[in-house]
Formats: C-alpha cells, sequence, structure tokens
C-alpha cells in the first residue's frame, strides 16, 4: 500500500461517535418534526418507511460525509492523499472481476448458513441451552424488495442506497478507517479480521453473517493490494447491484434456470 497517513487514534474515536451521532440525531428529528411540527405520525410501514430512508440519508450519508472531511482536515490530507483515491476505470474494472469471482461463494455461503443455522440452533434446543430454534431470516432490505407489495418507489429508493450510497460510506468507515488504524498499530490479522467480523455484525443478520465476514476480509486484502479505496468501494458496489438485481429478476431467471434444465 503506498504511504498513507497514520490515522491518530483519538480522532478515529470521534469520528466513529461522529457519525453514531448524526445517525441518531437525524433519525430524531425526523421523529420530531413528523409528529410536533407537521402533525404527521407514521402509522403504515410505508410511511415509517420514508422516515427511515430520510434519516438514513441525512445522518449516515450526509452527515457521515461531512464528519470523514472534518476528519481529514484534522490530519492534514485531502480524500485523495487519505485513501489513495484514483483511477477509477481500473479501480471499476478489477471490481468487477473481484465481484464476480466472490459472488459463488457467498451464495454457497448463504446456502449453507440456510441450512446450518436451523439444525445447529435444534441440537442447542435439545441440550437445553437454547429455548426454541433459529428461525433463519433474510436482511430486511432484501424481503422489502421481494414483497410483491411494495411499492416501486421505495424498492427504488433501497436500491439506490444499496448500490450508489452505502457502499461508499461503510468502504471509508470499515476499511479506509478501521481497517487501517488497527493494521497501523502493527495488528494485520487483527485489522483484517476484526474489521471485516464488525463489518458482518453490523448488518444484524446471522443468515449473512459468515459471507458478509468473508467478503469484509476481502474488501480489506483489495485495499491493502491496491492501496487504493475506490477498489474496494466499486466491488461492494458492484456486489450489492448483482445481488440486488437477482431479488429483483428472480423469478425469471428460475424460469429460465428450468427451461435449460
Amino acid at each position: 500500500m503506498p504511504n498513507q497517513p497514520v490515522w491518530k487514534s483519538y480522532h478515529v474515536v470521534t469520528l466513529v461517535v461522529a457519525v453514531a451521532t448524526c445517525l441518531f440525531t437525524a433519525s430524531l428529528v425526523g421523529q420530531l418534526l413528523s409528529r410536533f411540527v407537521w402533525a404527521f405520525e407514521p402509522k403504515s410501514p410505508d410511511e415509517q418507511f420514508v422516515l427511515q430512508i430520510a434519516g438514513t440519508f441525512f445522518g449516515l450519508q450526509i452527515g457521515g460525509l461531512v464528519c470523514f472531511r472534518y476528519f481529514l482536515k484534522w490530519h492534514g490530507v485531502g480524500w485523495r492523499e487519505g485513501f489513495g483515491l484514483g483511477k477509477p476505470i481500473r479501480m471499476a474494472l478489477l471490481g468487477f472481476v473481484a465481484c464476480i469471482a466472490f459472488l459463488p461463494v457467498a451464495w454457497g455461503l448463504q446456502n449453507l448458513m440456510l441450512w446450518a443455522l436451523p439444525t445447529m440452533s435444534k441440537l442447542l434446543v435439545d441440550w437445553g441451552i437454547l429455548k426454541e430454534a433459529i428461525k433463519p431470516e433474510l436482511q430486511s432490505t432484501v424481503l422489502a424488495i421481494q414483497e410483491k407489495a411494495t411499492p416501486v418507489w421505495q424498492s427504488v429508493a433501497l436500491g439506490i442506497l444499496a448500490v450508489a450510497l452505502a457502499p461508499v460510506i461503510e468502504e471509508l468507515m470499515f476499511r479506509g478507517i478501521l481497517y487501517r488504524w488497527i493494521r497501523d498499530r502493527g495488528r494485520p490479522r487483527l485489522a483484517l479480521w476484526g474489521s471485516a467480523l464488525l463489518f458482518g455484525v453490523i448488518h444484524f443478520n446471522l443468515l449473512a453473517l459468515v459471507p458478509l465476514t468473508l467478503f469484509g476480509a476481502l474488501l480489506a486484502w483489495l485495499y491493502q493490494r491496491s492501496g487504493n479505496l475506490l477498489l474496494p468501494i466499486f466491488t461492494h458496489a458492484f456486489f450489492n447491484l448483482i445481488n440486488l438485481l437477482a431479488i429483483v429478476y428472480q423469478e425469471p431467471l428460475a424460469r429460465w434456470l428450468e427451461s435449460l434444465t
């Protein structure tokens, strides 16, 4: 990885707290404005979705980018110097190749988890460790897109967040900040697997935990090898895009595969 600034621990902790505060504040302000200023109290899932999307967009995307800008300013560097941004076309092509190579692994692991979670949890119930077996569920975003009753505009909004916005913020935080911060303190393995595990856990889905953790490790490795944060950003974006298309066109794809067999 090219020579890049070492992040100061105090500033890293400040950044994490600031981003979390932005997300919480945006959600809280949205709730307060809707209830006391606009006299609007969300009652249906659609109305709650509007506030959730608005809170995520203003809090995590806009607020998060502002926090990252000040973080870089504290270290006296710009975006390119701080994260090695450059060669976008080359990074996009490499990111697409990396994504295509990892997708079969991710899908295979998710299917394995779909079988393993109920089996393992049933054993834990038999041993008296758990009270009831775990029923694996897909991520809420996936379920919302799969739901036929979901309005088109909601699916489009979720798609934009998943493909265009989330990869930028998540890669800045997990690979650009946390991975490098731990690695530069002489713990490269902890940096790779620790940031990857946190990346998997933060999605709050047992079914996706293992594939997303391995995906996080791949993204950290790509960043380490290239020194360019655009590579994991593009890989992440393509990964989300292809999974999104697979969800949206699940039935036509299934019919096409049946016709081949």
